[in-house]
């Protein structure tokens, strides 16, 4: 049986934390459909001032750290604090998923109005984002799988062998998180 870790970055504000509702919710739902064990763990690893870039790459070391720590974990899958899973088989469809990383689509905020997967044009280029190609886009979502070059880790399943050999490291300027 799968363990799997579910980590959402966050701060605390008032007396509680700065998540989503309906965030907490389809997290929770993930533990009734998943086979196999699910503990979240609500990320508080910020030694920068909140807003700072710099405590998105904190939070997400953080949670590697936690998953190395020992072997009970098969898995981790980050889950920002705004986002919303609107199935409660995300995770088990992401854990059936045969690949190293796989990412939930999701609409990116700030205006974007685009998906964070992006097209894979080779192992070291991004593509544009798949809204800018319908067809390839359709073929994915009939598949229920596709490759892609992700874009952000709002809802992304890391495979332990993957965190084993990929350390989270800091990038250039204003940049925090960087592929090694």
């Amino acid at each position: 049986m799968p363990n799997v870790l579910v980590y959402t970055p966050t701060w605390e504000v008032g007396p509680g934390y700065a998540i989503h509702p309906d965030c907490e919710a389809a997290i929770k739902a993930q533990r009734d459909t998943f086979d196999g064990k699910v503990d979240w763990c609500i990320g508080l690893e910020n030694p920068y001032p909140i807003g700072q870039h710099r405590n998105v790459l904190a939070q997400y070391q953080k949670a590697q750290e936690i998953l190395l720590a020992d072997d009970y974990y098969d898995a981790l899958l980050t889950v920002e604090h705004d986002n919303v899973m609107t199935r409660p088989d995300t995770l088990q469809l992401m854990y059936d998923t045969p690949a190293d990383v796989v990412y939930a689509p999701y609409q990116l905020r700030h205006g974007a109005f685009v998906l964070n997967t992006w097209q894979y044009i080779n192992d070291v280029n991004l593509g544009m984002p798949l809204n800018n190609y319908p067809e390839e886009l359709a073929l994915y979502k009939a598949a229920g799988v596709g490759r892609i070059c992700g874009c952000g880790m709002g809802c992304t399943l890391f495979r332990r062998h993957t965190l084993e050999r990929i350390p989270f490291r800091g990038g250039d300027g204003e940049q925090w998180g960087k592929r090694t």
